[in-house]
């Protein structure tokens, strides 16, 4: 693992001393990196290859 993979861990886990803070964490890195929310009430337009999640308690990853 090099180093800028290590700060990266050790910056997710000082961010997230809880389970609630890591979803948190995670939520934010997925909009930063653009991927697209989903509301599981709304109905969905997906496009092949897009990057989505469905924002939960646990947000899930949907493969396309």
């Amino acid at each position: 693992m090099n180093s800028k993979h290590l700060n990266d861990l050790m910056s997710f886990l000082d961010d997230s001393p809880c389970n609630f803070y890591a979803v948190k964490t995670i939520s934010e890195r997925l909009d930063k990196a653009g991927f697209t929310r989903l509301d599981r009430r709304d109905a969905w337009n997906l496009v092949k290859a897009a990057s989505i999640t469905q924002p939960r308690t646990i947000p899930r990853f949907l493969p396309l």
